[in-house]
Order: C-alpha cells, then structure tokens, then sequence
C-alpha cells in the first residue's frame, strides 16, 4: 500500500503524531474538508480549492491532538499545473499540482513525488477538494509543494505509466521544477531559491533519489538542492526484482504487473505472454488502464508469482543474467553515483513490498562510492510499507534545516 487514497484528517494525524496508527484513527479521521477562502491567488485559472488551517486546527484540538493542532500554521493555495516535458525523444504537455502556504514569507520548494497510483483520478492534478496525497498539509508547514502526477497521469493519460523508469522519471519532475518556479514568479509567488528539498515515498523514494541523481550530475541544470529524503524506495530495482522473485508470495501483485508491463512497453515490445500465465495476460492492459483502484488491481491478480508469472520467463531471469529484461534494469538502478547532498533514506524494518534490505544495499553501494555518513544516511523505523511515519520523519528532519 503507498501514500494515497487516505483520508486527509487520517494523513494530518499520523503525519504529526509519530506513535499513532492509522489503524487505530480511522474513526475520528473524518472530518476536515477544505472550504474557498478569499487568498491573494484565488482568481488564477490555475486555482483548484483552498485548504483552511483554522479549521483543521479547531478539528484536531476538539480530538485532543493538540500537538497536531499546533503544527497546522497556515492556509494552502492549491493550484494545477501543466508545463512542457519530453517522453521518448517527444514534447508531451505534463501536469501536476502546487500548494503554496498563504501568508508564509519566502517559503522554500518541496517536491514530494507520489507513491505508486493506479487509478487516474486520485491524479494530483484532478483534485478540487482536500486532496489523498497530504501535499497541502505539508504546505501548511511552510513548503511550496510541488508534486509532478508523472507521465501515464493527468494529460499524459493516454501512456502507459513508465514505472521505476529513469528518465521519464527525472524530466517529468525537473521539467516541473524549472516550470514551477517561472509559474511563480509570473504570479508574483515569493519563494526562497537557495536550495529545493526532494521527498517521496515508495515509487516516488526511488523518483526523489533519480531526480537527484541528474541533478547532482547535470550541475548545468542550474538547480541547487538543500536536502533529500527518500522513503522506500527500490533504488536498485534489479536487486528489487531479484529479492522479490526469491518467495512465490507477494503481497503487491499490482506492482508486479505495473513494472512488468512498463518495461515491455517502454524497451522490450514483447506480447504479454511473454511475461504473464493465462489469463491475466489477457487482463492486464486493461488493469492498467487507469480506470481500477489500487485494491481493485491487487485484488484481480493472484499473489502468487507462480501464478502470474510465466515459468520459462521467470526461469531466465533467474539464471541469465544477460538477458534484455535483467540489462535494462540495471539500466536504472540508482546506487552508482557519488552522493553530495544531506540526504536520508527512511525505511520501515518490516517492509515486505520493498524489504528494508533493499535499501540497506543501495546504502552500503553508495558509501563505497565515496560520501561519508554525514552527508547520506540511513535510518529506519519499526513499520511497514503501509506506515505513514515518513512523513512525519521527513518534516522533522526538513524542518531542521530552517
């Protein structure tokens, strides 16, 4: 399970109340909604809903979580976004969504890249109420929040979304980067510009830590970062797939088939046959198709690999490390550059979509690249994959650069 599809009084509890679970706030996590208030950008076409701190603080104070109460400090602008991109050598239009914190001087960019989305209208950019993703709750803590819907959602609905893929992962978000900050400054937003913090959880850990790879090797980019963040992330997807075919059970049968399906599309143009058993070959475009929730796609696969995967595919990844598929992953693994920004990895110990090793390798793999630990650490927490206390981690740590 990855950040989206919570409610968003159930995101502000968990995000400021680290030893809470959201289990256990479904019931009073209810509630906050986001109403218009008259804020300075409200008549830009581009605004979408605003969300009311005062109301937020008053529904979390008659909760008891006055902790919480006192963390909500200002109302969030919410606006869509689209801006230019390129995917396969091609100029596609992109979209996403920017929160900005009314009345906060100066606020620093965060780019918080999503988890993994299956249905296209939990789209960041298709919100017009308090949005599933939390972005204006941690705009309400002083960030312009950018947060890029990648290519495969919003405009770009019509591809199939390249998932854990490098490149179209790092030209959706600084395209969205560079574009954001001219929308800013078009509208007169004041940002401070000495440095972006980067975030992400799950599929968007392993964007937020490709983004900054490019930036810290394309320096030409002109981007400078402050801190980043990851969480949970596959940063080397070939260990990812190895560890994962390892057992028959898998608990994320959709994600199987997502990366699957988006590495055939994007290098292999192989019939789905090839990778799939009957008949969730036949399916599966069609569970990809944005339509399907996320628990709906899970649900319609089996969660054995034996299952979905077909035999003689799964027998060659095994034992053929040359072939196309295992190449083109390390095609895009994330641990081989030498690391220059304060960066922290969070990780959840009992994580089974993406097994704490996995991030203990990538670490161990850049560390002896050269960085030393006070610029990149580790650090985990008792939790799973489904366990919001990232988010919470991320601020605290973010908010310590102030």
């Amino acid at each position: 399970m990855t950040l989206n599809f919570l409610p968003v009084v159930f995101l502000l509890i968990v995000l400021f109340s680290c030893n809470k679970e959201g289990s256990d706030l479904e019931e009073v996590a209810k509630g906050i909604d986001a109403i218009n208030l008259d804020d300075s950008w409200r008549n830009l076409e581009s605004h979408a809903y605003t969300f009311n701190a005062a109301k937020g603080r008053k529904k979390a104070e008659s909760m008891g979580l006055f902790d919480v109460a006192a963390k909500i400090q200002y109302d969030v602008s919410v606006h869509t976004f689209t801006y230019q991109t390129t995917y396969k050598g091609s100029n596609v239009t992109a979209s996403g969504a920017i929160a900005i914190p009314i009345n906060k001087q100066k606020p620093p960019i965060m780019v918080y890249h999503h988890g993994t989305m299956f249905y296209d209208a939990h789209t960041p950019s298709r919100q017009k109420r308090a949005s599933e993703w939390g972005m204006e709750l941690t705009s309400s803590n002083g960030y312009i929040v950018f947060l890029p819907d990648y290519i495969g959602y919003g405009t770009t609905d019509n591809i199939l979304h390249p998932y854990h893929l490098y490149r179209p992962a790092v030209d959706a978000s600084i395209d969205m980067i560079l574009a954001g900050k001219e929308f800013l400054r078009k509208n007169d937003i004041e940002f401070r510009d000495d440095g972006i913090f980067l975030s992400g959880f799950s599929e968007g850990g392993y964007a937020a830590f490709a983004v900054q790879k490019e930036i810290e090797t394309h320096p030409e980019l002109g981007i400078t970062l402050e801190a980043s963040a990851p969480g949970a992330g596959a940063y080397d997807v070939g260990f990812q797939f190895e560890i994962t075919t390892e057992n028959d059970v898998y608990p994320g049968p959709g994600y199987m088939g997502l990366a699957l399906a988006a590495y055939n599309d994007y290098y292999l143009h192989e019939p789905l046959t090839y990778f799939f058993n009957s008949p969730y070959a036949d399916k599966m475009m069609d569970l990809l198709s944005g339509k399907y929730t996320e628990e709906y796609v899970h649900g319609q696969l089996p969660n054995k690999l034996s299952l979905l995967i077909e035999p003689e595919f799964l027998k060659s990844f095994k034992n053929d490390p040359d072939m196309p598929f295992t190449f083109h992953l390390r095609e895009n693994n994330l641990n081989n550059f030498v690391v220059r920004t304060p960066t922290r990895f969070f990780h959840g110990t009992k994580d089974t979509t993406v097994p704490f090793v996995v991030a203990q390798k990538a670490y161990q793999d850049l560390l002896d690249l050269g960085p030393n630990k006070d610029v990149l650490q580790l650090q985990s927490f008792d939790g799973g994959h489904d366990d919001l206390r990232y988010l919470c981690l991320m601020l605290d740590w973010f908010n310590s650069f102030e």
